[in-house]
């Protein structure tokens, strides 16, 4: 089932697609959309969001964006105005481009992905929060960076995640609480 939104160019937010076996999605015509969330558990295999630089919200603090599809990768690095990203686990994802994110506060919901080596959020430099229950577990991260901004990780942000053995964190030791957030293999490294 393919859905068409190309003649909905003045679309804002775009919600409860949820499974309705979806297997594509253009939303490429959506350049003034702001919130995007609802797609999961469908059959959608790749999404283009080059054109969304308006996006501020990909997801929600509740609910996820693509959670259980087929994606195997996902490029984000134009979505230089997001606040919120949330919503892409249990797909088949490899690869992940998140570039330079300086309004993101919240990442949540990538676990149950093939994600491999190292997940650097450095370059968000107003990142405050890490998810909620297992935000990046049951991937195959070795390595993650986190920014000084954030204040806050899930205590099962990490959790059952036996390839992850360094976090590395730009701050004091004890300035976020709950280490090793679930992640009982990796050592945590602070920079500051």
């Amino acid at each position: 089932t393919n859905v068409d939104l190309s003649k909905l160019i003045n679309l804002e937010s775009l919600d409860g697609f949820y499974g309705n076996q979806i297997t594509s999605i253009d939303l490429s015509k959506l350049v003034n959309l702001k919130s995007l969330s609802g797609f999961g558990n469908n059959l959608i295999t790749s999404v283009d969001f080059s054109n969304l630089t308006k996006l501020t919200e990909l997801g929600d603090y509740y609910s996820g964006a693509f959670n259980n599809n087929q994606i195997t990768s996902l490029d984000l690095s134009n979505l230089v105005n997001l606040k919120i990203l949330s919503g892409f686990s249990s797909n088949s994802l490899s690869t992940l481009k998140l570039g330079n994110m300086p309004n993101l506060t919240y990442i949540n919901g990538f676990n149950n992905n093939e994600l491999t080596g190292t997940l650097d959020l450095t370059n968000m430099s107003n990142l405050q929060r890490i998810g909620s229950w297992k935000t990046l577990s049951n991937t195959k991260l070795e390595v993650v960076k986190l920014p000084n901004s954030v204040k806050y990780i899930d205590n099962y942000a990490f959790r059952d995640n036996s390839y992850l053995t360094l976090i590395e964190i730009d701050n004091t030791e004890g300035a976020i609480s709950g280490a090793p957030w679930g992640a009982s293999n990796a050592t945590i490294k602070y920079l500051r």
